[in-house]
């Protein structure tokens, strides 16, 4: 199928019907070692483990009909993020805390919340170490991040 796209013509409106605000959903896959501590004496060691994020965000959408940018939430990821996940011990990098599912999360909510541009609020975070295992954060729960 050829279209030619160059006889496009501007839309009649840019921004279709009323919605104020809409959530961007954006996944994120990352390798890593990583040492889990159960207590003192006892931890578990992950080689190659593989993580799965899913983050939802909530925009506003502008006069032209977009929210947040796609490439805007990867910069954020790849430059601020990834680098200190990927293929790291993650032990050496996130060195504050037991880097479990469930810390790496807040760690992550944190991240994109400070990199994020004003008016842009992280709804849900879900962090998978298994296809079956996940942990989620939510904006909804009254509950302190660190």
């Amino acid at each position: 199928m050829y279209n030619d796209i160059s006889e496009v013509q501007l839309p009649q409106q840019f921004k279709y019907g009323s919605q104020q605000d809409i959530v961007v959903r954006s996944y994120y896959q990352f390798t890593a070692d990583n040492r889990i501590y159960f207590d003192a004496h006892h931890y578990r060691d992950l080689i190659d483990h593989e993580y799965r994020l899913t983050i939802d965000i909530q925009s506003p959408v502008n006069a032209y009909g977009l929210a947040i940018d796609f490439f805007d939430i990867d910069e954020i990821y790849y430059q601020y993020i990834h680098p200190k996940l990927d293929g790291q011990l993650i032990n050496n990098t996130l060195i504050l805390m037991n880097t479990t599912a469930e810390n790496i999360a807040n760690w992550l909510w944190e991240q994109f919340k400070h990199h994020l541009p004003s008016g842009h609020h992280i709804c849900r975070l879900e962090l998978a170490e298994t296809a079956q295992h996940s942990v989620i954060l939510d904006s909804r729960l009254n509950y302190k991040r660190v």
